[in-house]
Formats: C-alpha cells, sequence, structure tokens
C-alpha cells in the first residue's frame, strides 16, 4: 500500500438541529468527526481529540476517526496507522510497518480492517503489519475509479461505501440514492444522507428515511437499534426510527 496522506471535507448543506431540549453541551472548535456508542457511554471527536460523554481523553495526538470496543479506543491517526488507547492513557499505535488506511473497522475478535488509498481490503491485528485480505474468504476486489470511502466489517460480511453505493463484499446493494457513512445491524444497512437524514435498507431494496426531522453530520446506531448523531451544533442527539431527535 501506498502511504499517502487524504483529507476528506463534507459539506452537506442542511441546517442544524434545534429542538426543544436543552442542557447539552457542545463540543468545542468545529462539529465533531465521527460518533461510536459503546454500551451506554458515547465517544465523539472534536480537533482531532476523543471525548466521552462529552468530557476528553486523549492526550495529545490527532485522530480523525474512531471505533469503540468494550472501553478500548481505536483511532485512525493523520499517517493512516491504527492507534488504541484506554480513557487517561496515551496512544499506542497498534498497526506496524509502512502501511496505510483511508477507513477502518474492528471486529469483535478485535482484528481490523481497513480501505487501503488503492481500494482494497486489508487487515490486521495489533502489532501486525496489514495484508491483503483473502481473496478466497472474505476479500473484496479493488473498487472501480478510486478508493471506497468506508469500510464496515460485520460478521462474513464486508460492507462498503463506494462513490454514494454500498457494496456487500463485490457486488452493490443499494438502489439509487447516496449515502456518505453506513452502520450495519443484522443486515440492515442504515446510511447518512446528503440531507442529514438516516435512511435504513436491507440489501438491494430501496432506502427508508426513518428520521424525517432534523440533520446530523455523523452517526451510529446501538445494539438497541437507537441511533445516535451528531448535530451540526457540535452536541450529541438520540432517536429511534421514525421518532424526533432529542439532545443529551
Amino acid at each position: 500500500m501506498k502511504k499517502i496522506m487524504l483529507i476528506v471535507s463534507l459539506s452537506l448543506g442542511v441546517v442544524g438541529l434545534n429542538p426543544s431540549v436543552s442542557h447539552a453541551q457542545s463540543l468545542p472548535g468545529k462539529v465533531a468527526a465521527r460518533i461510536s456508542i459503546d454500551g451506554a457511554n458515547s465517544y465523539q471527536i472534536s480537533g482531532g481529540q476523543v471525548l466521552k460523554n462529552g468530557t476528553q481523553i486523549t492526550i495529545g495526538g490527532s485522530v480523525s476517526e474512531i471505533v469503540v470496543k468494550e472501553g478500548y479506543v481505536y483511532g485512525l491517526g493523520d499517517d493512516g496507522a491504527v492507534y488504541g488507547m484506554m480513557d487517561g492513557n496515551d496512544w499506542s499505535r497498534l498497526t506496524s510497518g509502512d502501511g496505510a488506511v483511508s477507513q477502518f473497522s474492528v471486529t469483535p475478535d478485535h482484528k481490523i480492517w481497513g480501505i487501503g488509498f488503492d481500494g482494497n481490503l486489508y487487515v490486521a491485528s495489533a502489532s501486525s503489519e496489514w495484508a491483503r485480505a483473502d481473496n478466497s474468504s472474505s476479500a473484496v476486489p479493488g473498487l472501480p475509479g478510486k478508493a471506497a470511502r468506508q469500510v464496515v466489517k460485520e460478521g462474513a460480511y464486508v460492507y462498503r461505501v463506494h462513490e454514494g453505493q454500498v457494496f456487500l463484499n463485490d457486488r452493490q446493494v443499494s438502489i439509487g440514492g447516496f449515502v456518505t457513512e453506513i452502520t450495519v445491524r443484522e443486515n440492515t444497512i442504515y446510511g447518512l444522507g446528503t440531507d442529514g437524514s438516516i435512511y435504513s435498507m436491507t440489501p438491494n431494496a430501496n432506502w427508508n428515511n426513518i428520521t424525517p426531522t432534523g440533520a446530523v453530520t455523523h452517526f451510529s446506531v446501538d445494539q438497541e437499534g437507537q441511533l445516535w448523531g451528531t448535530g451540526f451544533d457540535g452536541n450529541l442527539y438520540s432517536a429511534y426510527p421514525y421518532n424526533a431527535w432529542v439532545m443529551h
């Protein structure tokens, strides 16, 4: 894999949430990047730093993506490597070598799956180098044109977002529409539309808008099916499908 710096900027052109509920503190500096829900705790990025339930827990460093598993935070550094940390501790580099990825996911067995800058799928364990995924099992060939935007590993399946469309392993399963990020829960695909709404579908079906009001910049779905999102004001919101967002 070729190590290249990549910066992606989103401009969704929609207004932020403005519910009647208050008492939540906005994240400082700028709108939060990725959001990850782990049990009863929410994790967000602001200015490259990780906040847990609104309180900063990182000491230095800077990450652009996070995944949290059982209280352990995985972060994507500016060098394309994946780092790990527990609350209040320093970041430790988990992937070794010169390989770099543009986005990553972590499975329950703590394997790290990433999209290389060549658009191909790679896998690594802690303290190991990236290796191209096995073509005979869970491999996904390089997507045409440019690197995929996101990878999600769910069970034996690999989901990726490429030019707004969702691919399951090596085939496109979304019908029209355009999403910027996805979360997968039990064969249901949740996607963030360019209007800031959350949509859902099963493979090869149409997208359904499940948040008809309000807009978020990033989102996650917990194991109970509750949606969590970062509003354009930097605050954390939650909603159940087809219900209004509530600020926390």
